[in-house]
């Protein structure tokens, strides 16, 4: 088993080795942002979240419908914090939340 996964492991490292590293990195970034809207209360269609993208209580997150994050944005929503449709939050935001408010605030 163990000469398997070495062979496997080679094989792949061999296959990536051509591909840049800011690639590779921005590969992982993907797959993290993924988990992480799979742990989100509900994560809406068409949402588009960039690098950095950071939430403290994923589980008690909700992003509705077409919502867009810049990079580098943290959520902390502590008590809860929803997203409403078709909004976008820019570079480098920090939300904090500390009761149920519905942002943005219109």
């Amino acid at each position: 088993m163990a000469g398997l996964r070495k062979n496997v492991v080679g094989a792949l490292a061999s296959a990536l080795s051509f591909i840049p590293v800011e690639s590779i990195e921005l590969l992982w970034e993907r797959i993290r942002i993924k988990r992480l809207c799979r742990q989100l209360k509900y994560c809406g269609e068409r949402v588009t979240i960039t690098i950095g993208f950071y939430v403290e209580s994923p589980a008690t997150v909700t992003i509705e419908d077409d919502a867009s994050f810049g990079p580098n944005v943290s959520i902390v929503g502590i008590d809860g914090c929803v997203s409403g449709k078709n909004s976008m939050v820019t570079i480098e935001t920090l939300i904090l939340t500390t009761s149920r408010n519905r942002w943005p605030l219109l």
